[in-house]
């Protein structure tokens, strides 16, 4: 059963369930994460989403992903930086 609730909860740090795994390097969380309609662009209290970890820890897997639920390579963190910028 899944709960909604609780995956789009958001801790102290503003952090979606999805950037705690995207963080973690857990492929398996992100996709479950992503299959309950989950804001793939939410921003933590720095400004960064999941991509912007995904790049930071290097995993294309996790990017390919995200990126097809429609994350946005241009959002920019609180330091004016995007995923893409992350990237290079």
């Amino acid at each position: 059963n899944k709960k909604p609730e609780l995956i789009n909860g958001i801790n102290s740090k503003g952090e979606s369930a999805l950037i705690i795994a995207s963080k973690a390097n857990n492929i398996d969380s992100v996709n479950y994460i992503l299959k309950c309609n989950t804001d793939v662009n939410h921003q933590d209290h720095l400004g960064n989403t999941a991509l912007h970890y995904a790049v930071s820890c290097q995993n294309p897997v996790i990017i390919y992903h995200l990126i097809k639920a429609g994350a946005d390579c241009n959002l920019k963190n609180n330091q004016g930086k995007s995923a893409s910028d992350l990237a290079y």
